[in-house]
Formats: structure tokens, C-alpha cells, sequence
């Protein structure tokens, strides 16, 4: 008959392993790191650190364990439904749905992924100061940029707003953007970046793009409501996106005619989103305008 080992989450910040002595169980203790004996409490003591309750759940597999419910962490793993699928399934559904490519689909399920390994709980547990040390965590210990974090942002807004129907995480405010002049490319530059472009579509683009950006009063040529800024990253096929003059919008793209789309059509229903949770509505730009920088640009010193 096996014995029963008892694995018990101590208020001392150690976790406590006892069971009947069996010189076999005692060897197997000995291969973990950190171990203590109590001869008193006759129990065994480990430090509760990251990794530390794996260890003893792999030296005592097969064991019959009495684990404390206290010790048993929330994890990707217990992220599933009832017949298996992953907690983010209705997220990628919805986004299917909705027509979002497959970078933009990647992106939110990535930093919803992350999001929940950080904060080690399951969605429906989430609360308004968990997105916040969240975004903390980008911003202080990954160096992420501010266009990084408005994707996260927009991400989760995404998920939790639009999926899950909570009103919390419209109260997160987005990170002050840096007051630094962008990037701008010279005549000659964006000569070259023109001349470089074989496709007779791509080349179109980005000359209604640096046209619409241009301050000589000229006719509108961006069917915009609201001025927007794009800015492109080291991998060539991936944008990110924000307007200056609404709050709260952002997005990613892999090219700058997909950030202009999702831009134009994601304006009108983030406005939709602000007027149905009764949010104030920022007046339109009646000269809007387009911009083109560098991520590097926005980094914090």
C-alpha cells in the first residue's frame, strides 16, 4: 500500500511535505534542492519559489499525494473547456468573424496568452489592476515601446471588452507618448522608397500616404475621421497604428494599405464602442493626417 504524502502550503512561505517514514521517500526527498527536516513537527520543509512545488510533484509521481489547495497555481493548463479547447478559442472566433487578418489574430492571442501567464489566473478571475501591472511589466522590466503597449492594450480591450463584456478594462489609460519630434524622411529618402517599389498597387499607396501627410492645404485624399500615426518596426511585414486625436485606438497591420483599412473601418467602431458604454466622443478632425515613423522613435531614452 502506498503511503500518504501530504503536500501543505505553510504561512511561513515554505511549503511542508509529510508522510509515515519510508527510507525510499527519504531518498527521494534528498534530490531536492532547498530541502529542511523539522525532527519535531517531523515533516519536511521546502522554500516556496517558482518551480520548487514541480519538483516534488515529479520526485513523488506515482505517490498518493494530498496536495493543499492553496498550492495549485492557475496555468495554461487548466485554461481549457470542458471538452478541451483552449479558453481563447471564442477570442479567435470572434476575430475570424470580424475579418481581422492573421497578424492581427496573432497578435491578440499572443498578448492575451501572455497576459495570463503573467498574472498566473484564469479570465474570469481578472481584475482592472492586473492590465495594469501587466503593462508595467512591459514598459519597466521587457523595455517594450509605447506602440507595444497600445497593442497590448487594444488586445486585451479587445477580449475583455468586446468577448467578455467587462467595463473595467475601458478605465486602464494608455501611456503618455513621448514628446519627441518623429522620424521624417527627407525628399530625396522618400524618392528612393518610391523608385524601390516595383508593384504599381504598393507604389499608389505610398504616394496617397506621403501626400495625404503633406501640410500644403491641398484636397483630402485620406478618407479618415481622425488623423493617424503608423509605425513601421524592424520586421517588415508588421505595423502598428494609433490616432492621436482618439484615445484608446489603436491596432497592428502587416502593411501600411492594411493599417490604412483596419484604421478607417476600426475608427468608426471604436466611436460606435465609446457611444454604447455612454464614453465621450472626441470631435472629428476636419483636416486629418497621416503620419509614418520609425518604432525606435518612440522608445524612452
Amino acid at each position: 500500500m502506498m503511503a500518504r504524502i501530504h503536500i501543505i502550503n505553510d504561512p511561513s512561505g515554505r511549503i511542508i511535505v509529510s508522510f509515515p517514514y519510508d527510507p525510499l521517500l527519504v531518498e527521494k526527498v534528498k534530490i531536492i534542492d532547498g530541502r529542511r527536516w523539522h525532527p519535531a513537527e517531523k515533516h519536511w520543509s521546502f522554500p516556496n519559489t517558482d518551480g520548487t512545488l514541480q519538483k516534488i510533484l515529479k520526485v513523488f509521481e506515482g505517490e498518493e499525494l494530498h496536495i493543499d489547495p492553496a498550492l495549485t497555481p492557475p496555468s495554461p493548463l487548466n485554461l481549457r473547456g470542458e471538452r478541451g479547447e483552449l479558453a481563447f478559442e471564442n477570442l479567435r472566433k470572434e476575430l475570424v468573424s470580424r475579418k481581422y487578418s492573421y497578424k492581427t489574430i496573432k497578435g491578440y492571442l499572443y498578448y492575451n496568452k501572455d497576459f495570463i501567464n503573467h498574472v498566473r489566473k484564469n479570465p474570469s478571475e481578472i481584475k482592472d489592476e492586473d492590465i495594469k501591472d501587466y503593462l508595467v511589466y512591459l514598459s519597466e522590466e521587457k523595455g517594450s515601446a509605447i506602440s507595444t503597449l497600445n497593442q497590448a492594450i487594444n488586445a486585451l480591450k479587445f477580449y475583455y471588452g468586446t468577448v467578455l463584456k467587462k467595463k473595467f478594462v475601458y478605465e486602464v489609460k494608455r501611456p503618455r507618448k513621448d514628446k519627441k519630434l518623429p522620424t521624417v524622411l527627407s525628399k530625396e529618402e522618400v524618392g528612393k522608397i518610391l523608385s524601390s517599389v516595383d508593384n504599381v498597387k504598393h507604389k499608389a499607396i505610398l504616394m496617397l500616404v506621403y501626400s495625404g501627410g503633406k501640410e500644403n492645404g491641398g484636397t483630402k485624399m485620406i478618407d479618415l475621421e481622425y488623423s493617424l500615426t503608423i509605425e513601421a518596426t524592424k520586421e517588415p511585414d508588421f505595423f502598428g497604428f494609433y490616432s492621436p486625436d482618439l484615445p484608446g485606438f489603436s491596432g497592428i497591420g502587416h502593411s501600411v494599405e492594411d493599417c490604412l483599412y483596419k484604421a478607417k473601418w476600426g475608427m468608426i467602431e471604436h466611436v460606435n464602442l465609446l457611444r454604447e458604454q455612454g464614453l465621450p466622443i472626441p470631435p472629428k478632425n476636419v483636416n486629418p493626417k497621416i503620419i509614418i515613423q520609425k518604432e525606435e522613435s518612440l522608445k524612452a531614452a
